[in-house]
């Protein structure tokens, strides 16, 4: 399971194991089933709280990844309103790294040519 949501569970479990435990030590008077109905639920509760935070880190990693994503497509022109392809295709790829012409180079071109 991904996210800590295992972990999670699994501390769930621990803790009403511990609880379970204690009780019991309390029905008892087993100050060793006590202890470790204690150790048990606080185990448990960090087992969840470790789950907690690897989902919080799962969940950072995702966005990060989607601005990352976001800042590469304004980069390229793809996310801009109203641009078309032309804008796309000043931006192209090589494989080892980005090779961008741009739009004023292309102009400079264009009037070398025609003179």
């Amino acid at each position: 399971m991904s996210g800590g949501i295992g972990d999670k569970m699994r501390g769930k479990g621990e803790e009403i194991v511990g609880r379970a435990k204690g009780t019991i030590g309390d029905m008892t008077d087993s100050e060793r089933l006590q202890g470790e109905g204690m150790v048990g639920q606080v185990e448990g509760k960090g087992r969840q709280a470790e789950g907690g935070i690897k989902g919080a880190l799962d969940n950072l990693g995702d966005k990060i990844g989607d601005t990352v994503d976001n800042v590469k497509d304004k980069v390229a022109g793809n996310d801009e309103p109203g641009m078309g392809s032309s804008r796309r295709a000043e931006n192209l790829g090589t494989g080892s790294g980005e090779l961008h012409i741009d739009a004023d180079d292309l102009a400079d071109d264009k009037t070398k040519r025609t003179r």
